[in-house]
């Protein structure tokens, strides 16, 4: 079926989401979703992925594969991630050899090949990462005549390969080698991936991302991306990503687990006081003492209503006020809700809160711990009939 489009009065800025690369704004799921139905059309044009440290870019690619199997696309679950600032010339056309009067190369091993990466007509992705970033001129001209006549040396890239390509931006590194209009114009289509901070937070809570972490970038959206326009301070080694904010869950399970009885804690040293440490170590300052600051809060809950209060007198237990203890409330009610009863008690109390954000945030980490809630009426009551009412 084709795609109409309704209104051709689309604001070009909503679409650019203002960047000076004159491309569009995309989300992961939209970009997957692009390149999806390209496939399923026959499309392999390349396309290429532009975005700051850590912004998933790499997560469009890992997660293709099961999105097109599942569209009943026969393709090779591995993906080939060819880093170029990490390869040589040699590693892209092969080392020479004499061949009678002529010169000739031996094919390189590491780009796609029948047999091995896949089979007959099965796709296969080749992942040119780090694209801006070449080590030297010669290897990126090269590199562009893979894209654009598919092959180089004495290789040939197989008809059934997906290329997709992804860089930083010239604004998010300095060694970043400026790409010509002609380069630029062998790529099908050029995206910017953009920040996507609901994403992020569903794709952390299907993925076993500590609670603690999610909810606290619920409360900071802001920090997933802490330079979103790729500046960061030359003395800043630690800083905001996606990637990041996904490595504080394990420093957490690394402390909430660590093994004492194998390793009991050397003389001087205060476990409390390091895992502060491996948390800046892994976020930054900036972030690192906010999120420090909620964990104490959380753990804590001092002058905060427990769960059981709550339970008990939804409708006149006292409100906090400050943001974060809002949030830890609404964090320990998700951990402790069980029944029918306690589920509309938690709807009542946190609905009496001003930032109804709160609430959705509690809901999401309740019915994740427990699908058993969705069956509840006052989850159904907010998420069913009320959707149906506004669809009617």
């Amino acid at each position: 079926m084709a795609i109409v489009v309704s209104n051709l009065n689309l604001n070009r800025k909503n679409l650019m989401k203002s960047n000076n690369l004159n491309i569009p704004s995309v989300s992961v799921l939209e970009l997957q979703t692009h390149i999806a139905y390209s496939v399923l059309r026959g499309n392999l044009g390349p396309n290429i992925i532009w975005g700051t440290y850590g912004v998933a870019k790499s997560a469009v690619v890992e997660g293709l594969p099961s999105i097109l199997r599942a569209a009943g696309i026969k393709i090779n679950e591995k993906v080939i991630n060819y880093k170029m600032s990490q390869r040589n010339l040699p590693d892209l056309l092969g080392i020479p050899k004499v061949d009678g009067e002529h010169t000739a190369y031996f094919k390189p091993d590491d780009l796609p090949r029948e047999g091995r990466d896949f089979h007959g007509d099965e796709l296969c992705i080749l992942f040119l990462d780090e694209i801006g970033q070449p080590s030297s001129n010669t290897i990126q001209q090269s590199v562009m005549q893979l894209i654009n006549e598919g092959r180089v040396g004495s290789y040939t890239l197989p008809a059934n390969v997906l290329l997709i390509a992804a860089s930083n931006r010239a604004t998010d590194i300095g060694s970043m080698s400026k790409m010509s209009p002609g380069a630029s114009n062998r790529f099908a289509q050029h995206w910017l991936m953009e920040s996507d901070p609901k994403g992020w937070l569903e794709w952390a809570r299907n993925n076993g991302v500590n609670n603690l972490v999610t909810t606290f970038y619920s409360m900071r959206p802001d920090y997933l991306v802490e330079f979103p326009d790729g500046n960061v301070p030359k003395a800043n080694l630690a800083f905001g990503t996606y990637r990041t904010a996904a490595e504080l869950s394990n420093v957490l399970d690394t402390y909430a687990w660590a093994d004492t009885d194998k390793l009991p804690i050397p003389e001087g040293i205060n476990l409390v006081d390091l895992e502060q440490k491996a948390i800046y170590a892994t976020v930054g300052q900036d972030i690192g003492a906010d999120f420090c600051a909620f964990l104490h809060l959380t753990r804590s809950m001092e002058g905060l209503p427990l769960p059981a209060e709550v339970f008990n007198a939804p409708k006149t237990t006292a409100l906090p006020f400050d943001p974060s203890q809002m949030y830890a409330v609404a964090f320990s009610l998700a951990q402790n809700v069980h029944t029918e009863d306690e589920m509309q008690a938690m709807f009542d109390y946190l609905s009496r809160l001003d930032a109804g954000e709160v609430l959705e945030v509690a809901v999401q980490l309740a019915v994740k711990r427990d699908e058993n809630l969705k069956h509840t009426q006052a989850y159904i009551q907010k998420y069913v009939n009320d959707s149906k009412l506004r669809n009617q």
